[in-house]
């Protein structure tokens, strides 16, 4: 399975639209600065996405600690 990095720069940018027009539009104007993925089809997106893992998904940042409250 491939890894769809979320904390690495250039950020991914993902466009869904059935307009390819727009899409190309879209793709220009967020491509200067990002990486742009986009697709015509939401099942296309869709399986893009859950074919992907954040290779930082793993780890739990948002962690309690209160052995130290006092």
């Amino acid at each position: 399975m491939r890894t769809l990095p979320l904390f690495y720069f250039p950020s991914t940018v993902i466009l869904v639209d059935d307009d390819q027009l727009l899409l190309d539009a879209m793709s220009e104007l967020c491509g200067q600065e990002n990486k742009v993925k986009s697709f015509s089809s939401s099942g296309d997106c869709l399986s893009f996405i859950t074919s992907n893992i954040a290779p930082l998904s793993q780890y739990h940042f948002v962690q309690g600690d209160t052995s130290d409250e006092n």
